[in-house]
């Protein structure tokens, strides 16, 4: 993956970060927070509307695989102060550390990544997604 494709999976995250954003709705998002006991941050976006914007941003891109991984590992993260949609006070846990809280619809757009761009995994990607897996408790 050369550099120019890092900033390009980079751009993309951000551009799928702030669509899932515009979706979002405040009374859904605490509905959702509620309902599913969970630690993470919410936008209030619908699992449709999600699936949608990842579709869009994936057309036409003809990510390889390392740049799938990365988008998805990027979409699994949390928030950082560098993605021009985050707002350092809403994103962070609210506890002194200063830590980002990972998002319910970041990391469902991750999953949804991997399953649109199967074709381009493989058994060797088993590790990462169990990593993903453990990191969700789920």
């Amino acid at each position: 993956m050369t550099s120019d494709s890092r900033y390009n999976v980079q751009a993309l995250a951000e551009a799928v970060d702030r669509d899932l954003r515009a979706r979002g709705g405040s009374e859904r998002a605490q509905k959702e927070k509620a309902y599913l006991k969970s630690e993470l941050l919410h936008y209030g976006v619908s699992v449709p509307d999600t699936r949608a914007i990842v579709r869009a941003a994936l057309r036409g891109t003809g990510l390889e695989h390392d740049e799938v991984i990365e988008l998805a590992r990027l979409l699994w993260a949390a928030p950082t102060s560098s993605d021009d949609s985050a707002d350092s006070t809403e994103l962070t846990d609210g506890g002194s550390t200063g830590n980002h809280t990972p998002v319910h619809e970041r990391r469902a757009a991750a999953t949804m990544v991997l399953i649109q761009s199967q074709d381009r995994l493989g058994a060797g990607d088993a590790d990462f997604i169990e990593d993903l897996l453990r990191e969700a408790k789920t």
